[in-house]
């Protein structure tokens, strides 16, 4: 967490912007840094994510937490899953805005080693239970897709349940060592670091952090969708041969295609460069300049918070790309669709896909196609 001297970006780093007493008078550097663009750019991002996208991001997930629980949607494995990703999102938007709270209430000495612990501890399981309940809600879509056959056995509320399970469980033994290792370190100012001291074991524990999030998520994601996309154009050829694709066949699967390639890109775009600062830019020296130290803070604070605006941005992808959720928005606030009533949001196959509408075509495959967008926890 940012000491009070230099006002770095709340967060779970282990690198104070600070420098040596003996080199620069605190005041002075102080002064200096706070009058550099980048510094003040660094600041006003951290005002931004206060006061808009935690705040909007925790209303626009209750939301989409209500629409996907609406009674003909609350049998559906789909709607489960993301329901299950907007309540971990708001947890994590919490999490986040903890320091940041501190920080505008000048709490940040209070903070003891052990609640230091606790701060990194949460947003590593956080950020993997989001990303690895993606992962899994994305391979039911791909086995529904792939295997339309199985789909009564594959997609089920038992396995939904069991693989959340399986989900917190596996990512509180994999961080349990943070516990250990993360606490409070003071070089000239107070930070809550993941590892109080840097050795091969710790070394090695994050390569495999790094291996665990975010390469398997991010390369399980591609893959699967990459499979979905094809497997639906390859039918789209298929049925237009045949002559028995409508148009209403056609415009669902366009319309599952941009959300595939939409959700994947987002999901990169916003979290892959925090990943990259914080596993090849770890931090710099106390002996860093004004200058130097005005660098290190605004590139954090946008690559951080880029990476948070993952748990905060699916509502938005919802509507982009999901007709069915639109219409189903609409009937949670009372307004009536001028195209009738809205059907379930659904993946197609699911088990328990609900009736069918009067037209007889049933739940479609317009789900609101979830991807994190993850964030993920910080790596090291």
């Amino acid at each position: 967490m940012a000491g009070n001297r230099t006002d770095h970006a709340a967060s779970d780093l282990t690198f104070c912007t600070t420098v040596n007493h003996s080199q620069f008078d605190q005041d002075n550097f102080q002064e200096e840094l706070d009058s550099l663009l980048l510094y003040k750019t660094a600041k006003v991002i951290r005002e931004i994510a206060l006061y808009f996208i935690y705040p909007s991001g925790l209303v626009t997930n209750t939301i989409s937490f209500f629409v996907m629980n609406m009674r003909h949607n609350r049998k559906l494995t789909t709607c489960l899953y993301l329901c299950i990703i907007a309540v971990g999102d708001n947890m994590m938007l919490l999490r986040a805005a903890i320091p940041s709270l501190l920080e505008t209430m000048s709490l940040t000495n209070e903070v003891t080693s052990l609640t230091c612990k606790a701060y990194i501890f949460s947003i590593h399981i956080l950020g993997g239970f989001c990303a690895y309940s993606v992962v899994f809600m994305t391979l039911e879509r791909f086995c529904a897709v792939i295997y339309p056959h199985k789909t009564n056995v594959i997609c089920t509320r038992r396995r939904v349940h069991f693989l959340t399970f399986f989900n917190a469980v596996v990512n509180i033994i994999f961080f349990s060592p943070l516990l250990v290792s993360a606490g409070l370190v003071d070089n000239n100012c107070k930070t809550c670091a993941r590892y109080k001291e840097n050795n091969w074991h710790m070394t090695l524990y994050s390569v495999f952090g790094m291996i665990f999030y975010p390469i398997i998520p991010v390369l399980a994601l591609f893959g699967m969708n990459f499979a979905i996309v094809l497997t639906l154009c390859r039918r789209r050829k298929l049925t237009a041969a045949v002559q028995t694709s409508t148009t209403r066949t056609s415009s669902k699967e366009r319309q599952i295609t941009l959300m595939l390639l939409l959700v994947s890109v987002t999901f990169v775009v916003l979290l892959l460069p925090f990943q990259v600062k914080d596993s090849i830019f770890m931090g710099i020296s106390k002996t860093a300049t004004p200058s130097e130290a005005a660098m290190d803070s605004f590139s954090f604070s946008l690559t951080y918070h880029l990476m948070l605006l993952n748990h905060a941005i699916n509502f938005y992808l919802y509507l982009i790309s999901g007709a069915k959720f639109r219409a189903d928005l609409m009937r949670l606030f009372g307004i009536r669709s001028s195209s009738g009533p809205s059907s379930s949001v659904s993946v197609a196959g699911s088990r328990e896909d609900g009736p069918r509408d009067k037209s007889g075509e049933g739940n479609s495959a317009e789900s609101p196609n979830h991807i994190h967008s993850v964030s993920g926890p910080p790596r090291d």
